[in-house]
């Protein structure tokens, strides 16, 4: 436990994707920003390849794990 406090609210029952496409279709040329893994984009391009052509920016929020050994 981190001490964080509880949510205020369930979370949804929509599949990550299918909100994507969602909001995608309700605000073309949205900004569609991650924060961690591709996944849930991947599924949405994969079922609706249109979706690139609605988002106007794509902002990426990465990071990279780097082992001093391997180096």
């Amino acid at each position: 436990d981190h001490g964080y406090p509880p949510p205020r609210r369930a979370a949804l029952a929509e599949p990550a994707a299918a909100a994507i496409l969602r909001h995608s279709r309700e605000a073309p040329g949205l900004t569609l920003v991650t924060l961690g893994p591709l996944t849930n984009i991947a599924e949405a391009l994969r079922e609706d390849p249109g979706l690139a052509g609605r988002v106007g920016r794509l902002v990426l929020m990465l990071s990279g794990y780097r082992d001093e050994e391997r180096f």
